[in-house]
């Protein structure tokens, strides 16, 4: 059974690579018919938090991504990779290091100006009892270290094919700490052993850890999973995606108005071109494949995702758009309003923008009620006609509309500069939505009063500013 696991370190907030890694893995898993696990690698004690473990989740669930097994915690699981390390010490593949921090760091200065690649040299490598008695003697407390062989390592990447490495550049690598917690490379090998795993789909950050994992896997009788190494995700300018050039957290998407649909779609295209762009989870599960991944890193395009987003506002449709307003914080926006603002939105933190003038006490100037090229005089002469015209008037967009043109023929004008004064006195600016079907929504009296308000002001009967 394909096997294959979202193992995120919970050090900080729902990362959107790392929501691009549960993803692929989920549609992997869906469209095979596996199984996605959910693991904390929390052993990073001084780092981990519950919160960032609640945010993970919850992001993970925002974007529908469910898990079939889990979450588990490392720090749940210490024994088992201390049992495995003492296996490791008694076939002598591994060996207990009693270099202190400082001549572990001494080393690596001697390595730098020496032009050598800082690496552990192996110096306990060989320790004889009596040594090892007066570093007991001494109170120093051993890590374990791994036995790399001198040699080199190949294996193939689902992504990027066969990828070799030289191990005559690396050096011993610790496996357990000195306080009996386990190394990300130690605690890896294990549970992707015992939880089965099938295939390791993860970002390419983590490429040169595998050969490492891999001599691990192969020292302890473990069967080597398949790997798939994803593309890196970049800024626009081709700098590694982070904090300071953009939003990079799951949740400030969620809070800027973004849907899960849309995030779910856009990060999808993030390294896989599908046939179409528009794709629903179940539809992106159905068409995945880890062979069309590519190689090259990801271009991370707000602009993209925007019109993505607004495109699935306008795929769920005016009954489920209002349910999702409402929820997102504006209860007072009904369906008539969604009606005429949803073409028009990007995202949902955008309605207070086209919906304000509805439930608030509208601003603005003298000035923005004056048409390009007309007077004070000439916006005053418009609302003046326009409101006689609404006496009597069915209250319905079309009669509105129809009034409207009618006016515009009279008093000889193009029905722009004649909307002018009438859009800003009822919503306060010079772009709003539809305006008859504002002001079918806002109702006649409310647009009377707004009217005849904005009059006033012409007349020099209000303040500068309403």
């Amino acid at each position: 059974m394909i096997r294959v696991r979202l193992a995120p370190s919970p050090t900080g907030p729902f990362h959107l690579g790392t929501a691009r890694t549960a993803l692929f893995n989920f549609l992997f898993a869906r469209h095979n018919q596996g199984r996605f696990i959910l693991r904390f690698e929390d052993t990073d004690r001084t780092r981990s938090t519950l919160a960032s473990e609640e945010d993970i989740l919850e992001g993970l669930r925002w974007l529908g991504l469910d898990w079939d097994e889990g979450p588990f915690r490392q720090t749940e699981r210490l024994p088992l990779y201390q049992e495995f390390a003492q296996k490791l010490l008694k076939n002598g593949q591994a060996y207990l290091c009693y270099c202190t921090p400082k001549e572990l760091e001494e080393e690596r200065k001697r390595q730098r100006q020496k032009g050598e690649p800082p690496c552990y040299s192996g110096r306990c490598r060989n320790l004889t009892k009596k040594k090892i008695e007066q570093f007991e003697a001494e109170g120093r407390r051993p890590t374990v270290r791994f036995r790399i062989p001198p040699t080199s390592l190949s294996f193939s990447d689902l992504i990027h094919g066969l990828v070799h490495f030289d191990l005559k550049l690396e050096g011993d690598f610790v496996i357990l700490k000195s306080d009996g917690i386990p190394t990300f490379h130690l605690a890896v090998v294990v549970d992707d052993a015992l939880m089965k795993i099938s295939h390791i789909i993860r970002g390419e950050d983590h490429l040169s850890n595998t050969p490492k994992q891999i001599l691990l896997q192969k020292a302890l009788g473990f069967p080597q999973p398949q790997y798939a190494h994803l593309p890196l995700i970049f800024n626009p300018d081709k700098t590694k995606m982070s904090k300071r050039a953009g939003a990079v957290e799951v949740s400030e998407y969620r809070k800027m108005g973004y849907l899960p649909e849309a995030m779910v779609n856009y990060l999808a295209l993030l390294g896989w071109t599908p046939k179409k762009e528009v794709l629903s989870l179940s539809e992106l599960v159905k068409e995945f494949s880890l062979d069309a991944l590519q190689k090259s890193p990801a271009i991370f395009y707000r602009q993209k995702l925007d019109w993505l987003n607004g495109a699935w506002i306008r795929r769920l449709g005016v009954k489920e758009m209002t349910k999702r307003i409402q929820a997102f914080g504006y209860p007072q926006v009904n369906e008539a309003m969604v009606e005429i603002i949803y073409e028009r939105i990007k995202r949902l933190d955008e309605v207070p923008f086209w919906t304000d003038f509805f439930f608030k006490k509208i601003d603005y100037s003298l000035t923005e009620l004056v048409p390009a090229g007309s007077s004070q005089k000439g916006a005053k002469e418009i609302l003046f006609a326009f409101l006689k015209e609404l006496q009597g008037v069915a209250w319905q967009k079309e009669a509105l509309k129809n009034k409207a043109f009618a006016l515009a023929q009279k008093m000889n004008l193009k029905m722009k500069d004649l909307l002018v004064p009438v859009r800003v006195a009822l919503t306060g600016r010079s772009i709003s939505p539809p305006l008859f079907e504002s002001m079918e929504i806002l109702g006649q009296k409310e647009s009377i009063k707004r009217i005849s308000e904005a009059l006033q002001k012409l007349n020099g009967g209000g303040s500068e500013k309403n």
